[in-house]
């Protein structure tokens, strides 16, 4: 193993943190290749003194960012030093879990409260069985053709048939809020698309971490006021926590937008506002196993929650990836999660595009 570890004033920014060694340890991956580990181990930044403390300027969120790009990267082991707390250090684990799979680990309390008094809580309710899933055929008039022409055109992925017409291509065409506050733009491309045949319009969750309308309120003004348009809306794990994403996908379902495409997101960094938070409570894969749960009808506590979800999942994927092997393993990940359908960005080689319909 080599590596790196805490850093000073030098690197990216003059204040350690993460960024400091960031161009180290990427040096370092080119320099050893495959063959040996690199590690990083980077501080929480040089402390600051503000009012009578000193506090180390590194927040866990921007520990996240960089513990990705350090994985991105080619390190294989990420850790802290000087002024890391485990909170740092959970969204260290959250980066591994996003780029090598694993399990979330909770902390054990602190010290031993074995003898001491007994608590007041809540019962634990008793776990949730599972019900099966509606079939995919049944969910939307979407999963519905889509589940048709598996079946029928491409005989559940054995055949290799061209489509003579409409019914037998599933076409989606990606129609996203304008900036501001009126719906007027996309509504009049949206209903240009329905008019053509455009099967459903798939509309993105703040994508290059921009500022724009609610997709879902967008996704509900077409079906609305669109006779027949279908949606297929993105859900972005960047922006909710755990609890805003839970509550998103209800109130989803019950303003008839059943049909999702599960992603992690694109981090602040990129977009208009750099400095805002980043949440990534969740990851696509841990996304795609709350509401493969929905669809059975139990909450991610293990829970019934009082009915039975019709969501259609699909999930992205990258056929040029950089590291491929990496990419189908994640996205063998997805497809156990609870993936049914995969979107990616448009591929404008053959060669590439047969590849990965091949692999996959």
């Amino acid at each position: 193993v080599v590596g790196v570890n805490c850093g000073g004033g030098w690197g990216r920014v003059g204040e350690g943190g993460p960024a400091a060694i960031y161009d180290v340890a990427e040096e370092m991956v080119k320099a050893v290749g495959a063959s040996v580990p690199v590690i990083a181990l980077p501080n929480a930044g040089h402390p600051k003194r503000v009012g009578h403390r000193n506090i180390y300027m590194a927040t866990e969120e921007y520990f996240l960012v960089y513990a990705k790009r350090l994985y991105k990267s080619g390190v294989k082991m990420v850790g802290g030093c000087c002024g890391t707390k485990p909170h740092h250090i959970c969204q260290v684990a959250s980066a591994a879990r996003m780029f090598g799979g694993g399990h979330h680990i909770a902390p054990q309390p602190a010290g031993d409260v074995s003898n001491s008094a007994p608590s007041k809580q809540r019962p634990k309710a008793h776990a949730a069985v599972a019900r099966d899933a509606i079939p995919v055929g049944e969910r939307t008039k979407l999963s519905c053709k889509v589940r048709r022409i598996w079946e029928q055109r491409l005989a559940n992925g054995t055949r290799k048939q061209q489509p003579i017409g409409p019914e037998d291509f599933v076409v989606s065409v990606e129609v996203n809020p304008a900036p501001g506050l009126s719906t007027d733009k996309p509504m009049g491309v949206a209903r240009m698309l329905r008019a053509a045949g455009v099967d459903v319009v798939n509309i993105a969750d703040g994508p290059r971490a921009t500022v724009r309308m609610s997709n879902t309120a967008l996704a509900e003004a077409f079906q609305q006021q669109l006779e027949g348009c279908e949606t297929i809306v993105h859900v972005c794990c960047r922006d909710r926590n755990l609890l805003g994403l839970m509550s998103d996908l209800l109130g989803n379902y019950t303003r008839n937008l059943h049909n999702l495409v599960v992603i992690t997101g694109d981090p602040p960094k990129m977009g208009d506002y750099p400095k805002a938070t980043a949440v990534f409570d969740l990851d696509s894969i841990g996304l795609l196993k709350l509401v493969k749960g929905l669809n059975g009808g139990v909450d991610p506590a293990g829970r019934d929650f009082g009915g039975q979800a019709r969501f259609f999942c699909a999930t992205g994927a990258e056929p040029g990836a950089v590291d491929y092997a990496r990419e189908m393993k994640r996205l063998r990940e997805k497809i156990d999660a609870g993936a049914e359908m995969i979107m990616t960005q448009p591929i404008y080689d053959a060669a590439v595009m047969r590849k990965f319909l091949d692999d996959v």
